[in-house]
């Protein structure tokens, strides 16, 4: 087997403790020689597995005093339906939504296809600035036919998003309405005026995610456009050789 295959190894068992909680968010891991004696392998090895975690932003050195867990960066793995909520709460990070505005406006021709109404049928559009430990992390634009919303008032659903955050949560607590199937259409882009909540400079890159969400029937409920920060989520993607 190739040195490619032993460092990958570590990393794969080294996220796995991290995202599973063994070892925690501001926790060190073990040090590099107690890694070489669990994994039996070389130090270099062992750095460059490391290493790696550190450039996703899931490890961080500390001058001194070893490699801790940071979690700066949210990870996605294809067949996992990601949510940015739940995500940055499964990582130990805290949520909070210091923006929450919403829109009353016809659907467009192309948002009108991703939601299977009519084009000009009256839509509500949710915006959410989402963010992770305090610091701005995505900026969500939800989608939705306003006659799903029948009966309730755009304060209201605010308030529930204020708390909660989670568009998910707002649709099965209160709509009885499950998204089960998303279908992501992902795309770097470079930051701009639209970008300013991230807190970032114009032209820095930026993560864009197109979702159209079903429910059970196949039924589509949501169209989004989530825009996160470019230096704060992995794609991880994992191909076996037939």
């Amino acid at each position: 087997m190739d040195y490619n295959f032993y460092y990958q190894k570590i990393m794969d068992d080294l996220r796995e403790k991290i995202m599973t909680g063994e070892y925690k968010k501001g926790e060190f891991i073990p040090s590099e020689s107690r890694l070489q004696e669990q994994y039996g392998m070389s130090r270099t090895t062992v750095r460059t597995a490391v290493q790696a975690l550190v450039d996703e932003g899931i490890l961080q050195i500390v001058r001194g005093k070893g490699t801790r867990v940071s979690l700066s960066a949210l990870h996605s793995a294809p067949g996992s339906m990601f949510s940015v909520c739940e995500e940055i709460r499964a990582r130990g990070m805290s949520v909070s939504i210091p923006k929450v505005e919403i829109v009353e406006m016809e659907a467009s021709e192309y948002i009108s296809g991703k939601l299977g109404i009519q084009p000009g049928e009256p839509i509500w559009r949710i915006f959410r600035l989402i963010c992770a430990d305090g610091e701005p992390f995505s900026q969500n634009y939800s989608f939705l036919p306003a006659k799903l919303l029948a009966g309730w008032t755009k304060e209201a659903v605010m308030e529930f998003l204020y708390q909660s955050g989670s568009s998910y949560q707002f649709l099965e607590d209160k709509l009885d309405v499950r998204i089960v199937i998303v279908n992501d259409a992902i795309s770097a882009i470079n930051g701009d005026d639209n970008n300013v909540h991230l807190n970032q400079k114009e032209g820095d890159a930026v993560l864009r995610i197109e979702r159209a969400g079903y429910d059970k029937d196949n039924t589509p409920m949501e169209y989004a456009q989530i825009y996160i920060r470019g230096d704060r989520f992995t794609q991880h993607v994992t191909i076996q050789r037939k």
